[in-house]
């Protein structure tokens, strides 16, 4: 599913349901209601993923001084971090992304360094 708090949450409520499930002889049908009444919800999200919600133990990391908009009334998708969040999972697909910014960043620092390589030769 992916790495990060939610992920574990996440992992766990599935395998008890699995084996709660096997351990009553249970079809999908009663996989779905044993999910249905485990109270995890996911939203999926563009840079994550967060499994908080009302019977979630953990608070919403993302709403920390955050500006909310009128009836906001959970996380803030895109603010989450699975450094800090326990509620948070970066999965296979939003690797690309995570990618793509990070080469960003290493073209703009290699830029940066290439001024001040630069200044400091002018100055010297």
């Amino acid at each position: 599913m992916g790495h990060g708090g939610g992920a574990d949450k996440a992992a766990a409520v599935f395998e008890h349901v699995r084996a709660t499930a096997a351990a009553r002889s249970g079809d999908a049908t009663v996989e779905r209601a044993l999910l249905r009444n485990a109270g995890l919800t996911i939203r999926v999200g563009t840079l994550n993923h967060c499994t908080y919600g009302p019977a979630s133990p953990a608070r919403a990391l993302c709403l920390e001084n955050a500006a909310l908009p009128e009836g906001a009334d959970g996380p803030m998708q895109d603010r989450g971090r699975p450094d800090r969040c326990s509620d948070n999972t970066i999965g296979p697909e939003h690797l690309p992304l995570y990618t793509s910014h990070r080469l960003q960043l290493l073209a703009l620092l290699d830029r940066i360094e290439a001024v001040l390589a630069r200044a400091t030769r002018e100055n010297s």
